[in-house]
């Protein structure tokens, strides 16, 4: 009975049992599957870090690709393929919104056209900004792993607080620069003054509590963020974070050290996307001379250009640039006398190119014949173009000194040969029948010698002569665009002109352009610089006219005054004998005219000759009229007509017959009196022409000035020495000219637009280079290199004002300076190559390029481009973002615009906008770029890189872990270097 009792009990104690043991399982089994589902959320989240990790290595490796390509060179337009994808990339010179990997919009690898059709919001700006990638790499389970990317220019593209802005003392005044570094770019047109001298002095400020270095010009980039000196305290990477990815969501989070010292969040917000703590442009080429080659073997420095540099290491520099080596060595020499502070002209190369240093240039020359109230003048003026005193006596070549010397060359005119006759016989402007086709008893041959032929309008040179005068220097100085005469009476001493700077004296100087037989001459006046370092009997020429650089018509006191030295001749021989009344009269009209124009030589005013005889003679027929030139001058209008030049050669026909038949000529002399009478005739003749007579070959003013158009030698009426345009303040504005020599070195790569392409020789000046006289009054500024030419854009590839490796300074602090290799034990981030703040034209937005400065306190691109659209209708920075990209720094110079509306517009606009009393020359059309070129770039280098992982399903339809980082990469350095790093949790 107690046995089935307890069989009982056993059923349910077993049955308790099984149902805990049943209990246990489950639990066990319930726990085994939590476990589970932790170690894949565990797995799926290493694995989006994976994923996101694996993004992050590729947008690196994308970067370093569009800096160095496949073949690790810089900016050679190698190529390199994006993974899965047939897409090429380039590492082309230059880095913009255009391209493939940078950004947002049609045609990138990281995102599709439209933000709608975009799956990720990187940036947490609400927008979404990149697409979904599926990473290279598989996973078990079914799994994959995804990444998205987003590469923003969170550098160059902004203002660096860092590197801009430049306030000078405690509390002190902004320091405005003329673009030397970037701390002349106007931080404060961005933060308020207030606010901007706190960012840059004061206890919190960068530069600390004595707000140094605050320097005007280079100087000021002895401030350097990467090696603080004293108290100074730059604005760190987690100030760059807090700029660049917005991190401050309450007031309970931490606000990095720029916001607090700005302290106004509507501002902060507003201006952050224009901010930047960190940027550095590296200056880094893809070729170059030997000794810049970086430690990687592959890429150079760019070369710094300075009085220190060697002329042979700049002319190499340009011939890799592109330039021929002509034109390369003539820069060199250029470059090397615009920046030394001596007065040598720099002499080098085979063949020897030479420098240019300040020495004068002639203006005009001048001459006046002999009557019996005047002595016999002979003036040359020169002029000094230069902005500095020039001191003869300190000129020199090469180190041996210069002094100066004229020649004067002349070359008779011979007639040219014309075969305008009708007898079909040669071209030689002679009527070769010989038959009397006039009735006047003679054949037509019309050429006086009876052996050429003569008719035509052209004359061609025959004999030359030429004659050395060595100019007095041991006192000669001439102030800045000051005058000079250089003269010679016969008789008499040389006059004294108040007016103009100084007088010298060259003895026996003759720049008469007519011989002893009245023959017109061609005559060159060449100044030269004599120098043992030419050898004996060698010069330089440094400036040289020549006849077809005057006006070269003949006037009609020209033929007059031709006239009036026959008669004279005859007046000797005839008229005190008591010869014929048509000799007399013509002698007595020719006494009350002088051949400078004032007809009547008491009033000034001119009047119409009026002959005793019927008014058939040659003087009245030469002066037709006169007309007013204004100021109570005239000049005698030559215009005589067929039928008066055909009178005119009848009497003159008459004196030729009055000679042979006088016999109180002496008959030595006959021949030449009958043969100067028929060249007047042949004067005539030649007049008849529809271009007038051309053999007034040197007497005037210069058709295609090379400094200056003068005139007051020019017209028959003002040929008084110093007249009305002796100073460079009376010459028309839009007509000045002006050569630059800075002695000091470059402040900007612009300033190569002051140099000449040309230079001089010993055989001929380069002032008659074609380049010269290719546009009217243009002249100097076509000799200067055009900044929008093809080599001259890149030159800023190749050479650089500021060399952080050569700067005196650790810019990196390694301990290293000069020596910084980048291969030294202890070296950090390579090379020091680096400029911080530069701005990168092609990825700036126009509120970061407008204040980009001008050339003073109250200007700058953004005011620039105000003034050019107020006047204009458009805006300089509109046409300069709508010209982008932009594949070197120079190529900015050709941003043209509608009206005049580009950065050439100061070169345009009729105004001396630079103050130099010039109007609208080449120093103003480079001014806007002058101005920018030491603190832009084409490149950018650092970025900030938003990166997604995530892992999906096959179909990318569950999501099982994501995870968001972002980093600031810098690729000014190599290797790429990641400056900050950070887990994004929330926005």
């Amino acid at each position: 009975m107690n046995d089935k009792k307890d069989a009982g009990f056993i059923i349910i104690v077993v049955t308790v049992i099984l149902v805990a043991l049943s209990l246990m399982g489950m639990t066990f089994l319930n726990l085994t599957s939590v476990d589970y589902t932790a170690t894949n959320n565990y797995v799926n989240t290493i694995q989006a870090d994976m994923a996101a990790n694996a993004g992050l290595d590729y947008a690196v490796y994308v970067l370093k690709m569009d800096k160095y390509g496949t073949d690790t060179i810089v900016y050679n337009n190698n190529s390199y393929r994006y993974r899965g994808t047939s897409t090429l990339g380039y590492d082309e010179n230059y880095d913009a919104y255009t391209e493939e990997w940078l950004g947002t919009g049609t045609g990138k690898i990281f995102c599709n056209a439209t933000a709608a059709s975009n799956d990720v919001d990187n940036n947490g700006d609400g927008v979404k900004d990149s697409k979904w990638l599926d990473a290279p790499f598989s996973l078990d389970r079914g799994l994959k792993a995804q990444y998205a990317i987003l590469i923003e220019d969170v550098g160059e593209s902004r203002i660096n607080v860092n590197a801009t802005g430049n306030v000078v003392g405690v509390g002190g005044s902004f320091a405005y620069g003329t673009g030397a570094t970037t701390y002349d770019i106007r931080l404060q047109d961005v933060l308020t003054d207030t606010i901007a001298k706190n960012v840059i002095g004061t206890t919190t400020g960068r530069c600390g509590a004595n707000s140094l270095p605050g320097s005007t010009g280079t100087t000021a980039s002895q401030y350097q963020p990467r090696n603080p000196g004293s108290d100074d305290r730059p604005f760190n990477v987690l100030d760059a974070a807090d700029i660049c990815f917005g991190t401050y969501t309450s007031n309970a989070t931490y606000k990095a050290r720029l916001r607090n010292i700005i302290n106004n969040e509507t501002l902060f917000q507003n201006v952050r996307g224009n901010l930047t703590a960190y940027s550095f442009d590296a200056i880094i080429t893809n070729n170059g001379i030997s000794n810049l080659k970086l430690n990687d073997n592959t890429n150079y420095y760019r070369l710094k250009l300075d009085n220190q540099t060697s002329i042979g290491s700049i002319t190499s520099q340009l011939q890799i640039a592109g330039f021929g080596v002509g034109t390369a060595t003539q820069l060199a020499v250029h470059a090397k006398d615009y920046m030394d502070a001596d007065t040598d002209i720099t002499a080098y190369g085979t063949p020897t190119k030479y420098g240019l240093e300040p020495h004068p240039f002639i203006n005009e020359l001048y001459h006046t014949g002999t009557n019996s109230a005047s002595p016999c003048q002979h003036r040359i003026e020169l002029y000094n173009p230069f902005d500095v005193t020039i001191a003869t006596s300190t000129m020199s070549i090469n180190g041996s000194k210069m002094d100066l010397v004229l020649k004067v060359t002349k070359a008779q005119y011979a007639r040219g040969i014309d075969d305008d006759d009708d007898d079909g016989g040669d071209d030689d402007g002679d009527d070769d029948d010989d038959d009397d086709d006039d009735g006047d008893g003679e054949d037509d041959d019309d050429d006086y010698d009876g052996d050429d032929g003569v008719g035509s309008c052209d004359w061609e040179n025959g004999t030359v002569t030429s004659t050395i005068y060595p100019i007095g220097t041991t006192s000669f100085s001439m102030q800045p665009k000051g005058y000079v005469v250089l003269g010679y009476d016969q008789p008499g001493a040389i006059n004294t002109i108040a007016s103009l700077t100084g007088t010298q004296t060259v003895t026996g100087l003759n720049i008469y352009d007519f011989d002893t037989n009245y023959i017109p001459q061609a005559v060159t006046v060449t100044l030269m610089g004599s120098s043992s370092s030419l050898g004996s009997g060698h010069y330089l020429v440094l400036d040289e006219v020549v006849p077809s650089a005057y006006n070269n018509t003949i006037r009609g006191e020209d033929a007059l005054w031709l006239l009036y030295q026959l008669i004279d001749y005859l007046y000797d021989k005839t008229y005190a004998a008591g010869n014929t009344q048509q000799e007399t009269s013509a002698f007595q009209s020719l006494l009350n005219r002088s051949g400078e124009g004032d007809w009547d030589g008491v009033t000034g005013i001119a009047i119409e000759h009026t002959s005793t005889q019927s008014g058939n003679n040659a003087l009245e027929r030469l002066t037709s009229h006169v007309v007013s030139i204004g100021g109570g001058d005239y000049i005698v209008q030559w215009n005589p007509g067929s039928t008066g030049i055909d009178d005119a050669i009848s009497e003159l026909n008459a004196l030729i017959t009055a000679a042979n038949n006088n016999q109180q000529i002496d008959d030595s002399v006959e021949t030449d009196i009958i043969t100067d009478t028929q060249e007047i005739i042949n004067l005539l003749n030649n007049a008849k022409c529809s271009s007038g007579l051309s053999i007034r070959a040197s007497i005037g003013e210069r058709k295609n000035p090379l400094i200056e158009k003068s005139n007051n030698w020019g017209t028959a009426t003002t040929h008084t020495l110093g007249g009305t345009n002796t100073s460079f303040g009376s010459t028309l504005v839009n007509e000045r000219k002006q050569l630059t020599i800075a002695n000091k070195n470059m402040v900007s790569l612009g300033e190569a637009g002051h140099l000449l392409t040309i230079g001089y020789g010993t055989q001929s000046s380069y002032t008659n280079n074609s380049i010269y006289t290719s546009s009217g009054s243009s002249t100097v500024d076509n000799a200067k290199l055009s900044l929008t030419s093809s080599n001259a854009v890149i030159i800023s590839d190749y050479f650089t004002i500021l060399d952080p490796k050569n700067d005196g300074i650790d810019d990196d602090a390694d301990g290293a300076i000069g020596t910084d290799t980048g291969s030294q034990s202890g070296d950090i981030d390579g090379p020091e190559i680096q400029i911080a703040g530069r701005i990168n034209i092609n990825t700036a937005p126009s509120g970061v390029l407008s204040v980009l400065p001008g050339t003073g306190a109250s200007t700058s691109l953004g005011t620039w481009s105000a003034l050019i659209q107020s006047r204009t209708g458009y805006s300089l920075l509109n046409n300069i973002i709508n010209a982008r990209p932009f594949s070197a720094v120079g190529t900015i110079t050709g941003v043209t615009g509608a009206n005049n509306s580009g950065m050439n517009y100061f070169g345009t606009d009729n105004a001396d906008n630079d103050g130099d009393g010039i109007v609208d020359e080449k120093d103003e059309k480079d001014l806007i770029f002058t101005s920018l070129a030491n603190l832009i770039t084409t490149h950018s280098n650092v970025f900030a890189v938003y990166v997604t992982g995530r892992i999906v399903n096959s179909d990318s339809s569950q999501t099982f872990a994501e995870k968001k980082l972002v980093a600031i990469v810098d690729r000014s350095v190599k290797p790429i270097k990641i400056r900050y790093f950070r887990w994004m949790t929330e926005w």
